[in-house]
């Protein structure tokens, strides 16, 4: 496991074939984007976890000054990116967490749910933070194609299967007890993506979120877990039918609300919005590196949401049901979420300059 800094967490479980191969089985502890890595185009290549949203006391939160900007370019390394999105929201929610009711917040499910409606709904626009990807590109067989502002919010489902004997050595966060290793929750991803009859392509994301109090580890054996180092992360793996399956494991961000929320009054309930901005900072990633080989920093290892993680940018108020602050308006509804960096302005930026 390669950990470049504390904004960007790796270890390889999943290996991502790119371009045309077809996607491989696992595989055993890889780099992930570092300056020496060795990134393969038409083989099969091994990638962990991408794009940690680190918790906030972890984050590189100093401004990004014109001295470091031509240092934080995003450069292309060659594979694909999400020229579409299809968003599907998985919700595991069983009966119980450990020896007490699983919960969320009220209106927490449909606050995720309408965000990805809301993201949708302003597609092709240049008002919010989305519209900042069509820069990026992926080039196949010499022919360049952009990123497309063209979402669409496809499906969502709760699941209430059990969750498993605990995932992880040992406890690290939160009051239930329960803890899900990454093996276990690509598990969990197959078996809806299966039941649903849904369809892994280069344009599905797929988001499973956990309830309130569930910790999340990287393995069984590592020290690298939700709320004490990340807050949400995304990768890829291959289904049985070889094709992949692009996902973010994002656990309640109100377990550790001091760690993954913004340090502002949020615009909406505040344990949906801290989840709100992990969510968006990954959903961008996998838009414009899907499986590692996209767009990220060849100084740094980051991909473009995490140089900007905890950077909002200049905020309104009072807005949304919690009459707080803001700094997106999608589809009418307010939303405070991190600013996505810019190649075109070498900053992070809050709309799509």
């Amino acid at each position: 496991m390669v950990r470049r800094s504390s904004a960007r967490i790796f270890v390889g479980l999943v290996a991502i074939a790119v371009l045309a191969a077809p996607l491989a089985a696992d595989a055993g502890p890889v780099r992930g984007h570092t300056a020496a890595t060795t990134h393969r185009r038409s083989h099969a290549l091994h990638v962990g976890q991408l794009g940690a949203v680190p918790v906030h006391s972890a984050s590189a939160t100093a401004p990004i000054n014109a001295e470091t900007a031509a240092n934080k370019k995003l450069e292309y390394h060659g594979g694909p990116v999400m020229l579409s999105s299809h968003t599907y929201t998985i919700f595991w929610e069983p009966t119980t967490c450990g020896g007490s009711p699983c919960s969320v917040a009220p209106g927490y499910n449909a606050g995720i749910n309408t965000y990805f409606t809301d993201a949708a709904a302003d597609s092709g626009g240049t008002e919010n933070v989305y519209s900042t990807l069509n820069q990026y590109y992926e080039i196949k067989h010499g022919n360049k194609k952009h990123v497309q502002y063209a979402q669409t919010f496809a499906d969502t489902t709760v699941d209430t299967t059990p969750f498993p004997a605990s995932g992880c050595d040992s406890f690290h966060f939160g009051s239930s007890g329960v803890c899900l290793n990454d093996r276990q929750i690509r598990t969990e991803i197959k078996n809806v993506i299966i039941a649903k009859g849904w369809n892994g392509t280069k344009s599905n994301a797929f988001f499973l979120l956990l309830p309130s109090e569930v910790d999340t580890c990287f393995s069984s054996t590592s020290t690298e877990c939700a709320f004490t180092e990340f807050c949400a992360y995304h990768s890829a793996f291959a289904l049985p039918d070889g094709s992949p399956a692009i996902y973010a494991n994002v656990p309640y961000g109100g377990t550790n609300l001091q760690g993954c929320a913004s340090g502002k009054t949020p615009p909406n309930e505040a344990n949906l919005d801290a989840t709100l901005n992990a969510m968006s900072h990954e959903h961008r990633e996998m838009t414009n590196d899907p499986f590692g080989n996209g767009w990220w920093d060849n100084q740094s290892g980051f991909e473009g949401s995490d140089q900007c993680a905890y950077k909002f940018g200049p905020t309104q108020s009072p807005g949304g049901p919690n009459n707080g602050d803001y700094n997106q308006v999608i589809n009418s509804d307010f939303y405070l979420v991190q600013m996505e960096w810019s190649n075109r302005s070498l900053k992070c930026v809050q709309r799509g300059t």
